[in-house]
């Protein structure tokens, strides 16, 4: 099921509610989970991250200039479930395993208003950028 279906089936209300919670659920989980290390971002600086699979490294380009990414040689098994966003969509019935845009413009285009959808972007930067899972600020997007 696309996203926007996903939305659809719960309703706006229902799929942002379900989101948090699978949100909330996985970082008491994992509370000492980094998706990327600081080992990772030190090693290239801005890994490229994934919604079902760990963070990737450039590691070149193609004939047509098109960068190639490959995964991290150290990523863990949790790691390579992926992010914390992809984790939680795929829970509520959606594949974004495809997707290559950010969290906030993903949940905008399947009718999420931008506060929320923003909000969960800034969430996904703070994840992206080396923060445990349990220093995420999910509550913030309480009544949103």
């Amino acid at each position: 099921m696309t996203l926007s279906e996903t939305v659809q089936a719960f309703g706006v209300v229902g799929f942002k509610k379900a989101l948090v919670a699978q949100l909330k659920s996985l970082t008491e989980a994992h509370k000492d989970f980094s998706y990327v290390t600081s080992d990772q971002i030190h090693e290239c600086g801005n890994p490229k991250c994934s919604y079902a699979s760990g963070p990737q490294i450039l590691t070149g380009t193609d004939i047509s200039g098109a960068a190639i990414y490959s995964p991290f040689v150290d990523n863990t098994e949790e790691q390579n479930k992926g992010c914390l966003f992809g984790r939680a969509i795929a829970t509520l019935g959606a594949d974004i395993s495809h997707e290559t845009n950010n969290i906030g413009s993903l949940l905008i285009d399947a009718g999420i208003d931008k506060v929320f959808s923003y909000k969960c972007w800034d969430i996904q930067a703070e994840q992206d950028g080396g923060k445990k899972w349990g220093e995420l600020n999910i509550s913030s997007l309480d009544g949103l």
